[in-house]
């Protein structure tokens, strides 16, 4: 799925010599590949938990196999945001191997599990660099990035029928917990309703940016009323959201808790800026390395993308590492330290 998900980051300035893409166009393209991810891992983890992770990601993963060849067949930069728009949900196909994980392996070897399982999939961002520039150099340049990213999505498919028939899942896992959830998560404090609020912002946020990006700024390819009508619409999403975790909340925190009950959300609230910060940047790192390399240092799309390769194959060693050591030693103190 991380293959599927940055395959566009090694063909950023193809794009613009072949498809006479501008240099605004293919930044909206990066923003695009990463804005519905946000949503789309919160809907994903809920239907996870509903249908379970083999039918899950068996079918995110052919739903990337037909972005792959949607966005290869594309002509326009009209496509390719509609393509790029719908990879992004690819990306939370990481929230299903998370689930998986969690339910086969015991908390005290969870940070090696998760560790390896997390990079390996930032390994399929390196995988993308290196290996699709390598592919298209055997074919013409207008038509050897299609022909890589077709092979992309070939991969998908074959590997969702392989993980269905072949992915198992753990019916014997603990369905105790000490924090009810509902489609948001329960809090014990009127607090942390509050943070748990400020934490929906960033999803209907990022939308918003994109939209404002589409609406002159620095494209103009909404018209000022489709914009208003956009942000309307995400803005009564955002208070549906509210709503519903209002709804879900003070109802239980009219009676009294159980001590057994209570934490501080605020745990919550700071891992998910932590992530935002680490996991952000590297995001943000992935999708225009090689075509910094090209711009700055004047190398060619193949070897730019067996360059900056090396910068998401490290994850191989590091998040291993960082989970083994979080296993060891107290994760606050592991998490400072990385």
């Amino acid at each position: 799925s991380f293959v599927a998900w940055f395959n566009m980051a090694p063909f950023n300035t193809t794009l613009v010599r072949t498809m006479g893409l501008s240099q605004e166009q293919v930044n909206i393209l990066m923003l695009s590949n990463v804005v519905l991810t946000i949503p789309a891992r919160v809907l994903i983890g809920v239907w996870v938990d509903y249908f379970g992770p083999r039918k899950v990601f068996s079918s995110l993963l052919l739903f990337s196999a037909g972005v792959c060849f949607y966005f290869a067949s594309g002509k326009t930069f009209e496509e390719f945001l509609i393509a790029r728009l719908l990879m992004g949900i690819v990306g939370a196909g990481f929230v299903v191997g998370i689930k998986m994980i969690a339910d086969w392996f015991p908390p005290n070897k969870m940070g090696i599990a998760q560790g390896i399982y997390a990079g390996w999939g930032n390994f399929g961002a390196a995988a993308a660099a290196f290996s699709f520039p390598i592919i298209a150099t055997f074919f013409p340049e207008g038509t050897g990035w299609r022909v890589a990213i077709i092979l992309n999505g070939i991969l998908c498919a074959i590997w969702a029928i392989i993980y269905f028939y072949f992915a198992k899942e753990n019916s014997e896992k603990s369905e105790n917990s000490i924090v009810g959830l509902e489609h948001c998560i329960e809090v014990t404090s009127k607090k942390d309703i509050f943070l748990q609020i400020l934490l929906l912002v960033p999803l209907y946020g990022a939308m918003a940016i994109l939209v404002w990006k589409l609406s002159g700024h620095p494209l103009s390819l909404l018209s000022p009323t489709a914009s208003k009508i956009l942000n309307v619409g995400f803005f009564f999403l955002f208070a549906c959201n509210v709503m519903h975790v209002l709804r879900f909340n003070l109802p239980k925190l009219a009676g009294s808790i159980p001590p057994e009950k209570q934490y501080e959300f605020k745990q919550i609230f700071i891992l998910s800026m932590v992530y935002a910060l680490a996991f952000g940047s590297q995001l943000a790192v992935v999708s225009m390395f090689p075509q910094f390399l090209e711009s700055t240092f004047g190398l060619s799309v193949t070897t730019a993308g067996m360059v900056g390769s090396s910068f998401a194959i490290l994850n191989l060693v590091s998040r291993p590492a960082g989970g083994w050591i979080s296993d060891l030693i107290e994760k606050k103190r592991s998490l400072i330290l990385f």
